[in-house]
């Protein structure tokens, strides 16, 4: 029966998952999802909500760009837009790039973005890459050619001996430009630098040019989705470690980590690739379990936390939306792919992320852990009944000479449970309490000491109730051998869908969120009309004799008993939870 739960859970939690916004790929990953301890995620459009908004766009001195002075004023307008991967569509909307890009050329309305476009055209293009951060287009302006560049401050500040303050070329004061940048990105803000060489593009060089000029610093802001730190808190709850791995400045992810919930403690760990690449993988293994933000971060940080937490045995899910994220995707025991990310991005991922929210990556996990509780409750439904049967089968020829069941009854026993039962517990709604759960550890066994417990006082509760049939008292209210035999069916059926009660909660209150899963009710039902029917009426092709109503009523009682003896045992193990 297990391949067929696994088929019927599979199918239908990949349906919840799609109306959670979590498209199972790999829909293996599923259950995998669930066993998750540490989860690294980018933050823009993950954790935020992806929509940049241009706050500050200042000059070397602090002011706004005078708009008023034609050289800044174009310089800009030109890095902004040709050096852009976004674009305006026919319908005036900004589509394409990345949320940066699209941030910047909003700057401009489609008016300006047209008149650009139609007087300057870009000569070559070198795209932004996450390791150099900065992309460059060169172009010819009044004659000249020239090379815009569009990327990460500090790498600008590092190699610009110049700023462009209105139409007038100053040496640059590197101090005031880095006290600026840290007062925008300790408000949570990203910060964008823009400048113009008279160098061709080198190709073949990570380094900006010396005669590198900037024009300005764009700060942008996206503000944490305020969904997510209740996310996030339901994270920490259930075990898992959140790691924020972005290409943000430190002070803007460490803002947004405080946000979102991430940084909860003074033990808490921030750091930069850079001091991540610094550190051996010992001392990395040693600190992993208390970093919660990586900033500046490129794909070879992101593949390499991959591969030192997996080191510690540890289940990593990894998120993504870059082609460069790829290696850590597939990497990763599992990778969150964004529906907004690169048809690369979405072919590495097991799950894909439609609508790029946190919020549905806790989803997945939460479905993940629902699939695995679902194929024990099967496992601990199935296994009480088919060892019970064994034992029966053998103990009842050798003691009384006669068989436990009939050939065909087994037959009818293990389609009715395999089938119909796989089907009710295939069907349990996910919980809360579940993301309440230490995750499982890799290469845990299937079956846990409390699960094998379970399933012993199961077993032995099936025997002895079964058992109980030959006390004389009771063997005599159903009197010949073939209605006693069809008594013994009737209660092994009843017994095993009696038992499905205790089994679907691990509490005493056996109807507890039974409302979610009404076609639990439903199987039990036609299960115990289906058992009176063959039964009663099946006859000799069922080796069945019908039973009168004090018969019948003995078989439900003496079944209904498999009920309060596990309540015994939940009293015990939990001390009676709820």
């Amino acid at each position: 029966g297990l391949p067929l739960i696994i088929n019927l859970i599979t199918a239908q939690n990949a349906k919840v998952m799609i109306k959670n916004n979590v498209l199972a790929k790999n829909t293996n990953k599923i259950p995998e999802a669930g066993n998750i301890d540490l989860l690294c995620t980018d933050k823009t459009g993950t954790l935020t909500k992806g929509v940049l908004t241009p706050v500050y766009n200042i000059m070397g001195n602090g002011h706004p760009i005078a708009y008023a002075q034609m050289l800044i004023k174009n310089l800009f307008a030109m890095n902004a837009i040709l050096n852009n991967d976004s674009m305006y569509d026919d319908k005036g909307e900004i589509v394409g790039g990345n949320a940066t890009d699209r941030a910047v050329l909003s700057m401009f309305d489609i008016n300006s973005y047209n008149d650009v476009k139609s007087t300057y055209s870009v000569k070559s293009h070198r795209p932004f890459n996450s390791a150099y951060k900065f992309s460059a287009v060169e172009t010819e302006y009044e004659g000249e050619l020239i090379t815009l560049y569009k990327g990460a401050p500090e790498r600008f500040i590092n190699s610009a001996s110049s700023v462009l303050i209105d139409d007038t070329i100053h040496e640059i004061d590197k101090d005031y430009l880095m006290s600026k940048i840290e007062e925008f990105t300790s408000k949570a803000m990203r910060v964008i630098a823009t400048g113009y060489s008279l160098e061709p593009i080198d190709f073949d060089s990570s380094e900006l040019p010396n005669d590198l000029v900037i024009t300005s610093l764009i700060a942008i802001r996206d503000d944490v989705r305020p969904e997510v730190p209740e996310a996030v808190k339901q994270m920490h709850e259930a075990g898992v470690q959140v790691m924020m791995i972005t290409g943000d400045v430190i002070n803007t992810a460490k803002a947004i980590a405080a946000d979102a919930g991430l940084i909860t403690s003074e033990n808490d760990l921030v750091y930069t690739a850079s001091e991540i690449d610094a550190m051996s993988d010992d001392e990395l293994k040693d600190k992993l379990s208390r970093i919660k933000v990586i900033a500046r971060a490129t794909p070879d940080t992101k593949l390499r936390i991959v591969q030192v937490a997996q080191s510690l045995n540890r289940c990593v899910g990894m998120g993504g939306d870059g082609t460069n994220d790829s290696p850590a995707l597939k990497a990763a025991d599992v990778g969150f792919s964004m529906g907004s990310g690169t048809d690369v991005c979405k072919e590495s991922g097991d799950i894909i992320i439609t609508d790029d929210n946190f919020v549905s990556i806790t989803k997945a996990v939460l479905l993940g852990r629902t699939f695995m509780h679902n194929v024990m409750k099967f496992l601990k439904f199935q296994l009480p009944i088919n060892v019970g049967l064994v034992v029966m089968s053998i103990l009842y020829p050798i003691l009384l000479g006669v068989e436990a069941l009939a050939a065909v009854q087994i037959l009818v026993v293990n389609i009715v449970m395999d089938s119909l039962n796989s089907l009710s517990f295939g069907g349990e709604p996910a919980k809360d309490e579940y993301m309440k759960e230490a995750p499982i550890p890799k290469g845990s066994k299937l079956l846990s000491k409390n699960t094998i417990g379970q399933i012993a006082v199961s077993v032995v509760a099936f025997i002895a109730l079964f058992g109980a049939t030959l006390i004389p008292q009771i063997r005599n209210i159903f009197g010949s051998e073939e209605i006693y035999a069809t008594a013994r069916f009737a209660l092994l059926i009843f017994m095993a869908t009696f038992n499905g009660f205790n089994i679907r909660t691990d509490g005493l209150n056996l109807f507890k969120g039974i409302g979610k899963n009404k076609l639990f009710i439903e199987i039990a039902i036609v299960i115990f009309a289906l058992t009176f029917v063959l039964a009663q009426f099946g006859g000799a092709i069922m080796g069945c004799a019908s039973m009168n109503l004090i018969q019948w009523i003995a078989v439900i009682v003496i079944s209904f008993m498999i009920i309060p003896i596990d309540l015994v045992r939940k009293a015990i193990v939990n001390g009676g939870k709820k």
